[in-house]
């Protein structure tokens, strides 16, 4: 018996698919981009499969999100989500992210155009670079006090596009109660913000924090702020 254990969905072509049973053997689906399956209706699987399906959402043997459909508007994220996985799911609108959720990967929710509505895990430490980049509804958003280390990898020669880059409708934007830090690359790129405020308590204001928000006008600065990182609003 001849069993598939590994799919690779090429970024660069739309496949035509419907319908994608997962048999038994497959243990890896290797995909950038949710939308080179936007024709995608129905996931099904083996009895005995090590993935599981629910709500028409593909998840791996660890619980995490392999595949969203474009049919799929809501998701509750439960485990940490990987780079690319949810990325271009054209259909989401809303995503809930549980409090054991601690990190979020490269570019996870990127072309999300349609999400309207994020809620963030109240535990989140990490989150790679343009997680939520491009997502084009979206209009706000609260940090969580927990979340220290956006993009961390900056340098002389290339400075990482930050966390909403190019969320063009992003304009609402709040902290938790408690937070001190403001993480290095956050809004970077942001293009929706016109105005921030930073909140009584924090003290640390990252490199590139808000670097290149092109429409960026009105700061309200704590004076608790004591540190400003490099180009933090360039």
């Amino acid at each position: 018996e001849n069993l598939v254990y590994k799919i690779s969905f090429d970024e660069n072509y739309s496949y035509k698919i419907k319908k994608l049973h997962i048999n038994k053997a497959l243990k890896v689906i290797s995909i950038k981009s949710n939308n080179v399956l936007s024709k995608l209706e129905k996931i099904t699987i083996d009895d005995d499969s090590i993935m599981t399906v629910s709500k028409n959402v593909l998840y791996n043997e660890n619980g995490k999100i392999v595949l969203v459909p474009k049919t799929v508007t809501y998701i509750e994220i439960t485990k940490d989500v990987d780079d690319y996985s949810i990325a271009y799911a054209l259909g989401l609108e809303e995503v809930y992210i549980h409090k054991d959720v601690e990190s979020i990967g490269l570019q996870a929710f990127e072309g999300c155009e349609n999400l309207k509505e994020l809620k963030l895990s109240k535990e989140l430490v990490s989150s790679g670079e343009k997680s939520f980049a491009n997502c084009k509804e979206l209009e706000k958003v609260e940090i969580p006090k927990s979340l220290v280390d956006v993009c961390d990898t900056w340098d002389s020669l290339y400075v990482p596009q930050g966390m909403f880059y190019g969320c063009s409708k992003l304009k609402e934007v709040t902290f938790e109660e408690g937070t001190t830090l403001i993480a290095d690359g956050l809004f970077n790129g942001c293009d929706g913000l016109e105005k921030i405020e930073i909140p009584e308590g924090v003290t640390q204001i990252k490199e590139f924090a808000f670097a290149d928000c092109k429409n960026l006008q009105v700061v309200d600065m704590s004076d608790t702020v004591t540190e400003v990182g490099i180009s933090a609003f360039e």
